[in-house]
C-alpha cells in the first residue's frame, strides 16, 4: 500500500519536499526543452548560410509543346414504307492544334500560346413518296341522245 504525503504536494515549502510532476506533464516539459534547444542549435547555421545563396539565379528554362487532334463521325439511316422511302445522315469532323512556348529566366518570364481549330457538319435528308390515285372507272352507262323534232 502506498501512502502519499498530501501536505508535501500541496505545500512543498512547508515540508521541504518537492512534489514530483505527473509523468505526462514531465514528458511534455522534456519535449518542449528539447525542441527549444534544437531550434536554437539549428537556427545559427541557417542564419549564417543566407549569404551563400545571395547570388543564386534560376537557370534558363525553355519548353515547347505542340499537340494536334483530328476527329470524325458519320451516321446514316434508311427507312422504307409501302408508299415512301427516306434516307438521312450526318457527317461531322474537326481538327485542332495547339502550340505553346515558354522561356523562363530569372528576370523575365515569356509565354506564347496559339490554338487553332476548325469543324464542319453536313446533314442531309431525302424523302420520296409515291402516291397512286386510282383511275376513275369507265362510265358504262350509255348516253341517250334524243332528238325532238317539232313540226310546225
Amino acid at each position: 500500500m502506498f501512502r502519499t504525503n498530501t501536505r508535501a504536494r500541496l505545500d512543498p515549502l512547508a515540508t521541504g519536499v518537492r512534489s514530483t510532476p505527473h509523468p505526462r506533464r514531465a514528458e511534455a516539459i522534456a519535449s518542449a526543452k528539447a525542441c527549444a534547444l534544437m531550434c536554437v542549435a539549428f537556427w545559427v547555421p541557417f542564419a549564417a548560410a543566407d549569404g551563400d545563396f545571395s547570388d543564386f539565379r534560376i537557370p534558363k528554362n525553355r519548353t515547347l509543346l505542340w499537340t494536334g487532334n483530328l476527329s470524325a463521325r458519320a451516321g446514316s439511316r434508311d427507312a422504307s414504307l409501302p408508299a415512301a422511302q427516306s434516307s438521312s445522315g450526318a457527317t461531322l469532323g474537326g481538327a485542332s492544334t495547339r502550340f505553346s512556348w515558354l522561356s523562363d529566366s530569372d528576370p523575365a518570364l515569356t509565354t506564347l500560346d496559339v490554338e487553332l481549330s476548325a469543324s464542319g457538319l453536313r446533314d442531309h435528308q431525302n424523302t420520296e413518296t409515291q402516291s397512286s390515285t386510282p383511275r376513275a372507272p369507265p362510265n358504262r352507262r350509255k348516253r341517250r341522245t334524243e332528238t325532238c323534232s317539232s313540226a310546225g
